[in-house]
């Protein structure tokens, strides 16, 4: 019952492509990458702290870590904090949180890339997707954690 499914590895896989595609893009494209880049904005979308070329490549060795850390709790369920629950939802429990931690992986990945690349102006800065990734973030924690209050 604990087992990992076939749509648990298909999610994995859409974060690794998703990852794979944006290091390949930025490799590609490092050259065009000016030596100073934007790395703070304010609420308006205006530029407020500058970085080089080297807290892009941070970036992108945070895209890969942080969702890797998470999908690779999928493999060791006994370090989640689940909450109590009754011994026969238990199982439940596992499956609703391992989903939640894989879609919250497709996202960050997905997220931590576009900031990446726009952050290098590899691609349009578009104000709207931080907005869409807090609501979606928001709905990965707050509508498992729902489920998981009512498996008591």
């Amino acid at each position: 019952m604990n087992s990992l499914r076939w749509h648990d590895f298909l999610l994995m896989g859409i974060c690794v492509v998703i990852l794979i595609a944006v290091t390949v893009f930025f490799v590609m494209n490092y050259a065009k990458i000016p030596d100073v880049i934007p790395t703070n904005f304010d609420f308006q979308g205006n530029v407020t702290g500058t970085g080089g070329k080297g807290n892009a490549v941070f970036l992108l060795v945070m895209a890969w870590f942080l969702p890797i850390v998470l999908i690779g709790t999928s493999f060791f369920p006994n370090l989640w904090n689940i909450p109590t629950v009754k011994p026969q939802n238990y199982g439940t429990a596992i499956i609703i949180t391992r989903k939640m931690m894989e879609a919250i992986s497709v996202l960050m990945a997905f997220f931590l890339g576009y900031l990446l690349l726009s952050m290098c102006g590899l691609i349009p800065m578009i104000n709207t997707v931080y907005v869409i990734f807090s609501v979606l973030l928001a709905a990965l924690i707050i509508v498992p954690m729902i489920f998981l209050m009512r498996l008591k």
